[in-house]
């Protein structure tokens, strides 16, 4: 049974607890030291030896940057500014993680890589100063682990499933993140709070055929907080990795440069590329008319402003355009073509509720709410809705790229129509 919510992490704190093992089992020295260093996520006391031994290797070969901006009203006003955070790695960054990996890691989804030294975070962090800097350091334990271990992170439902199935009934089962290393070979990683179940994960993983190792390590999720566990079939693949992250500590420093909310950071790959990067997209000014069209959306740092046509369509043309598409998507449509309308459902239920309030006893909900339309039973009669949506939206909107967005989706659908009818 685990003595401790961090397994010990140096040889001395292994001798440590193998006297208190000795003591409360009455075994010999050696078996005592040996059952200490499996504890502590290695194979025996000699493997912890000669792991937490070996001389430090000083992880300073490639330097990666990571930036994020952020955002903290105070009344009236806002403060704000930019936040870069350079750490270095054993290996360079477009080594250790992919344009596509980044939703699946952790801590890492919402970063873009900006240039092929530096992460960004697309969007602005809504709070002070040190919630960019709790942000950035997340991120850069993530991509010491991932440089250190060679793992990436899994990114499709085939690995994933039915594979996750098989912790459904893990004791204490909190903050899990699933890796793959070179070969294919998965990891398991649990980092759940210290509580009386994890005694039992010990019989667990043994029932189910597993390896188990408790890394000598703070883990990624909350280190301090948290207590890190591996899982995996293949003994050798998780030995492996708790080697490889043995002397990997999170708290080795980085160089942070601070700057205004409307600086970029130019890494030396992007300087390198002689091509100015591309600008933060940002939010268009509320209430701004551009061609016909007003934007709307949440106003966040680092994203698009969607947009509607500046000027409303009437009640009564949204009433009858959301009962030819809800009846249309009733109608065994093909997917696409489903999808395309559910799309079009979507936007013009944002741009009723922007246009009118409901008024007293009247409910606009036109585009969702209420029942279903009936069934368009065959062709022609789908043709003749989509056709009949396409002529209310011209009539009722203004012409603005909003507009000609929905009536070219709508044409898209209309044209697949009229094949299968033909």
């Amino acid at each position: 049974m685990s003595r401790r919510s961090t397994p010990p992490s140096t040889v001395a704190g292994i001798k440590r607890l193998g006297i208190e093992i000795k003591r409360e089992h009455e075994i010999s020295h050696s078996l005592a030291l040996d059952l200490a260093a499996k504890e502590a996520g290695f194979q025996n006391f000699r493997h912890a030896s000669s792991v937490l031994s070996a001389p430090v290797v000083a992880d300073t070969n490639h330097t990666a940057h990571l930036t994020a901006y952020w955002v903290k009203p105070r009344g009236e006003y806002f403060e704000r500014g930019r936040l870069t955070l350079s750490v270095q790695l054993s290996k360079p960054l477009d080594q250790t993680v992919s344009r596509h990996q980044l939703m699946s890691a952790r801590h890492l989804a919402g970063f873009r890589i900006e240039a092929q030294d530096h992460l960004e975070l697309k969007l602005d962090i809504p709070r002070e100063e040190e919630g960019a800097r709790e942000t950035l350091e997340a991120a850069a334990r993530t991509l010491r682990f991932l440089a250190a271990t060679g793992l990436r992170p899994a990114t499709t439902q085939r690995e994933r499933w039915p594979l996750l199935s098989r912790f459904e009934t893990l004791p204490g089962a909190d903050h899990y993140s699933l890796w793959i290393d070179r070969n294919g070979d998965w990891i398991y990683m649990d980092e759940p709070y210290n509580k009386p179940e994890l005694a039992e994960r010990a019989s667990w993983s043994e029932r189910n055929g597993m390896t188990m190792v408790r890394p000598a390590w703070e883990g990624l999720y909350s280190p301090q907080l948290t207590v890190p566990f591996f899982f995996c079939d293949n003994e050798t693949v998780a030995t492996s990795v708790a080697d490889a992250i043995a002397r990997l500590t999170n708290g080795t420093p980085g160089t942070w440069e601070v700057g205004s909310y409307d600086s970029e950071f130019v890494s030396p790959a992007r300087a390198a590329l002689d091509r100015p990067r591309r600008r933060r997209p940002m939010p268009a000014v509320p209430g701004l008319i551009r061609n016909g069209a007003l934007p709307y959306g949440n106003a966040v740092g680092g994203s698009r402003s969607l947009w509607r046509p500046a000027k409303p369509m009437g009640v009564s043309s949204h009433r009858e355009a959301a009962y030819l598409l809800k009846a249309l998507l009733v109608s065994d449509l093909e997917y696409r073509q489903t999808m395309a309308v559910g799309k079009v459902r979507s936007t013009l239920d944002n741009w009723i509720s922007l246009e009118h309030k409901a008024g007293l006893g009247e409910s606009l909900d036109l585009y969702y709410g209420g029942a279903n339309g009936r069934p368009l039973l065959d062709g022609p009669s789908r043709l003749a809705a989509v056709r009949r949506v396409r002529e209310i939206l011209s009539a009722g909107y203004q012409s603005c790229r909003p507009r000609e967005f929905v009536l070219n989706s709508l044409s898209i659908v209309e044209a697949a129509l009229k094949r299968e009818t033909s």
